[in-house]
């Protein structure tokens, strides 16, 4: 019979052993310490997205949205920053 702190640490995608937890931020970003989901995943429902970093299942897609959001900000970032040609100042 299983307790309950081994099933605290069971991936909510398949029940075995999770070796991670996710760490997606779901509360305020800007806290000193912020909460985050902690959902115990195995390494086969684990997505890395940095060192020693991983989201479930659930927040893959929010992961998803969110680099592509940052990419698309870096590109915006970029192109203001690039000179103009000259005379392309009242072109738009």
């Amino acid at each position: 019979m299983s307790t309950a702190r081994e099933n605290s640490n069971r991936c909510r995608a398949c029940h075995l052993v999770g070796g991670f937890r996710c760490d997606w931020i779901v509360g305020d970003r800007a806290a000193p310490h912020p909460k985050r989901c902690d959902r115990p995943i195995c390494p086969d429902h684990a997505t890395q997205v940095g060192p020693n970093k991983h989201v479930c299942p659930e927040h893959r897609e929010a992961w998803e949205a969110f680099r592509v959001a940052r990419r698309e900000a870096q590109e915006a970032a970029e192109c203001a920053q690039k000179p103009r040609p000259k005379g392309a100042e009242n072109v738009l």
